[in-house]
């Protein structure tokens, strides 16, 4: 089959006619991209009494068997505002968490009696029980839901920030690992649970995105009287913020091969 000049040229038109549109397009979702929200948590910077290891830092109230009443900030830093947000926790470090928890009870049952076990039940899932001794007169005893509880947020605006709490058992295993396994950290470090916190949200094109982070606690902290910690949260982000798309658009691009090659033969 011979190609004609008049064949080539409009074949060459054509092509500069897609290449054309690709760039438009390019920069279309460039700048829809600027646009997008970006959702960071921020520091959270704590100075609590914890003497009593089921109360909520923030209130100091007794904390509910899913979330307390701690707040961390999420911002919004990006250009637009972000909506319809769900938030997902789990504990990172579960396994860990277990068997530090596992020897920790064997240095505790002869001094205090106080214990923590990580155990799963058929109807309620996975649970941490706490039961503490204090000064070998009141006693705390409390069963704290792990699961990967969502908590949603409406919107938030851009450069602003939203509130989101943080799950109960997280603040009661930091506050029981100082006020009952600190004094074992030369046999037996501490380990600290450790948070993913998985955050999706649409922008105003209502496209879905999503993003992870780890929470954890800081190295630094202050530790006054056995009773009152100063300290802070920190976070680290483990995964780009990407779009959530659905399973047929991985079939777009072989889709555009196929129909460019149906225009040009």
């Amino acid at each position: 089959m011979k190609w004609g000049w008049e064949a080539i040229s409009g074949i060459s038109a054509a092509v500069a006619a897609l290449l054309s549109f690709l760039a438009i397009l390019y920069q279309i979702i460039s700048n829809k991209r600027a646009m997008v929200p970006i959702i960071i948590p921020e520091l959270k910077i704590m100075k609590s009494d914890i003497s009593d290891i089921i109360y909520d830092w923030d209130t100091d109230e007794k904390m509910e068997d899913k979330f307390s009443k701690t707040e961390i900030l999420l911002n919004n830093i990006g250009k637009e505002a972000a909506v319809d947000i769900s938030c997902t926790f789990r504990a990172e470090n579960e396994s860990e968490l277990q068997n530090y928890f596992l020897k920790s009870n064997i240095l505790e049952e002869q001094e205090s009696k106080s214990y923590l076990k990580i155990s799963t039940n058929d109807i309620t899932g996975k649970n941490a029980n706490v039961h503490y001794r204090r000064d070998g007169a009141k006693k705390f005893y409390k069963n704290f839901r792990m699961g990967a509880y969502i908590r949603k947020l409406n919107s938030i605006p851009a450069h602003s920030n939203g509130e989101i709490r943080l799950p109960s058992y997280f603040i009661m295993m930091v506050n029981y690992n100082f006020m009952v396994n600190l004094k074992h950290e030369d046999t037996l470090p501490a380990v600290m649970p450790v948070l993913r916190l998985k955050v999706k949200f649409r922008d105003v094109y209502l496209k879905e995105w999503s993003v992870e982070y780890l929470l954890s606690m800081s190295s630094n902290y202050d530790f006054i009287d056995n009773s009152t910690l100063i300290t802070s949260v920190e976070c680290k982000q483990i995964s780009k913020m990407k779009r959530v798309r659905s399973n047929w658009v991985k079939y777009v691009p072989l889709l555009a091969i196929v129909l460019l090659y149906a225009f040009l033969f």
